[in-house]
């Protein structure tokens, strides 16, 4: 079974100012091209918005309790754009980032290594999740398998708490991790799901 790359983000938990984190600041930046479009959605959910420029892959998520880099590109490294933007915001408080890959494959049969207890005849097993925690210093990954008969999900999770230090600092550090953590994660998988090969080419 071999799981190929979706989708990743970086996501930096703290307090954000959400009338700083605007399009026109970040162009002038140099995270956007101040001459290309920016598409911009309000979130209904919370105060914040979501916004993406025009021929971009990436897409932004701020929020006040949150700044999120999606998306489907495998090349793009949205840790190394997190630590930039808390670069110039030191004095922002963060209590915790987070690195993620999703992988995903269709109709795959169960790996052996897998459990897959029997159950009574009246029922039909549609879902099995496990979840592993591991942690190393003071980052914690979190590998998470959802298995359905049809779908098979991958969640790669290293996740670094934030207290009682100068956070803007060591989140901008962990976020330069990113790509080191998929890697390193992708060998936890290994590890402790048994053969479950992981692509970083995207199939759609």
């Amino acid at each position: 079974m071999n799981l190929h790359f979706r989708k990743s983000s970086c996501i930096a938990i703290g307090a954000f100012n959400v009338y700083i984190i605007q399009p026109e600041w970040m162009a002038a930046k140099g995270f956007f091209d101040p001459d290309s479009e920016v598409s911009i959605e309000t979130k209904l959910d919370e105060p914040g918005f979501r916004f993406s420029q025009e021929g971009s892959t990436v897409r932004w998520v701020v929020t006040p309790t949150r700044i999120a880099v999606e998306t489907e590109d495998e090349g793009i490294n949205c840790g190394a754009v997190i630590a930039r933007i808390l670069n110039l915001l030191p004095e922002t408080p963060i209590t915790a980032v987070g690195n993620n890959s999703f992988f995903q494959v269709f109709d795959a049969p169960t790996p052996p290594s897998i459990p897959s207890p029997e159950c009574e005849s009246a029922y039909n097993v549609t879902e099995r999740v496990f979840h592993i925690g591991l942690q190393t210093g003071k980052t914690i990954f979190n590998l998470g398998l959802r298995y359905r008969p049809l779908e098979t999900e991958l969640l790669i999770n290293a996740l670094r708490p934030i207290s009682g230090e100068k956070s803007s600092l060591a989140a901008s550090q962990h976020a330069n991790e990113f790509l080191a953590h998929r890697k390193q994660g992708i060998e936890l998988v290994h590890q402790h799901f048994g053969d479950l090969p992981c692509s970083t080419h995207s199939k759609h």
